[in-house]
């Protein structure tokens, strides 16, 4: 498991490039708990605050929260559940 590629960030701003920033929410495949993750567009890259993704193949993404990363900084665990580049829930 890795962190989540430029190429799926990117894709979450495709057909909404006037945006700055999404929101992704999920659960801490760590511990547990509700995960609310901001992704900010910042030339050339992106900016992430609340938690870290990760992805086992292309679009299939799994969250930890920033306690449960900053334990597990290379997290390679089981998954919980499974989540789809779908699951983005606001865009601001």
């Amino acid at each position: 498991m890795m962190l989540v590629r430029y190429d799926t960030l990117h894709s979450f701003f495709k057909g909404i490039p006037q945006k700055p920033a999404i929101v992704y929410r999920d659960m801490c495949q760590g511990c547990g708990v509700n995960v609310v993750i901001k992704i900010v567009k910042h030339p050339p890259g992106f900016g992430m605050s609340g938690g870290a993704l990760f992805e086992q193949e292309p679009e299939h993404l799994f969250a930890l929260c920033d306690q449960c990363y900053q334990a597990m900084p290379n997290w390679a665990g089981e998954r919980i559940m499974e989540h789809r580049i779908s699951d983005i829930s606001e865009i601001y």
